[in-house]
């Protein structure tokens, strides 16, 4: 909710919701009419807040595999199994999507943990695991 009052603006997060963030700007003027120790701490939090994107999107599963998995997966690098290598996704297959998206999770041998995308939640980790995975049981 954009809130106005007159020349000067507040400012508001909302908790994420379905990965949308809610910013309103507040205004330096506000800021320091506030009188609390916390004055700096909060213009500097606004000043980065106005440097986010206004709404963080959901990556697809596929959208996740083309941008962070690919790259390793699809020529063997590091070590990471080939994603058409039947044999060598098998044991891990075996294991089940949780304990796979656990290990992506943590980063194991040359992957860092969630891969390359930090950004990535754990249902987007998982999402694109099974996508990688589907085509090979």
């Amino acid at each position: 909710m954009s809130k106005t009052d007159g020349s000067e603006s507040s400012v508001f997060l909302s908790v994420p919701d379905q990965g949308h963030f809610h910013i309103e700007v507040v205004s330096c003027y506000q800021l320091t009419k506030w009188r609390s120790p916390m004055k700096p701490l909060l213009a500097i939090t606004a000043a980065t807040l106005l440097s986010l994107p206004l709404s963080v999107q959901a990556m697809s599963a596929d959208e996740v595999v083309q941008k962070h998995c690919v790259a390793c997966h699809q020529a063997g690098l590091g070590g990471a199994p080939k994603m058409d290598d039947k044999a060598a996704w098998a044991p891990r297959i075996a294991t089940g999507v949780d304990a796979m998206t656990a290990t992506v999770l943590a980063g194991k041998g040359a992957m860092p943990p969630k891969g390359t995308c930090g950004s990535c939640s754990k249902d987007e980790i998982r999402s694109a695991v099974e996508a990688m995975t589907a085509p090979l049981q």
